[in-house]
């Protein structure tokens, strides 16, 4: 299998592919396996959680540029990422585009929960 994906894997050692977790769903789902915490139980820790995130990706941007790596997508996970509102989501992403040159790259936004996206958060 590892020589038939082989052709289609980056080649460029320099392009990073960066994961953000965001631990929080609109309900825990029983067959689930993933570190996540109902939203309404835990909605007090989200600006907590996103200010600790954006730090690390200061950090992270840091090293990224200092030795010369560029990005090539951006993922963001959970947990269900679309569980936090609006604001929230707006900040993460005015964070994420601060520390990454992400212009023009893939970006993708896990939102398995229909119940969890708006017109606003599209």
């Amino acid at each position: 299998m590892a020589a038939v994906e082989k052709p289609y894997l980056n080649a460029d050692p320099k392009t990073l592919h960066l994961y953000i977790g965001i631990p929080f769903c609109a309900s825990r789902c029983l067959y689930c396996s993933f570190t996540a915490y109902p939203i309404a139980k835990y909605q007090a820790l989200v600006p907590d959680y996103l200010k600790a995130l954006e730090k690390e990706m200061e950090y992270v941007s840091q090293w990224v540029h200092k030795n010369s790596y560029t990005i090539g997508s951006v993922y963001i996970g959970g947990g269900t990422p679309t569980a936090i509102d609006e604001k929230a989501l707006a900040m993460l992403i005015d964070a994420l585009q601060s520390s990454f040159d992400i212009a023009g790259k893939e970006f993708t936004i896990e939102a398995g929960r229909p119940d969890t996206i708006s017109r606003e958060k599209l």
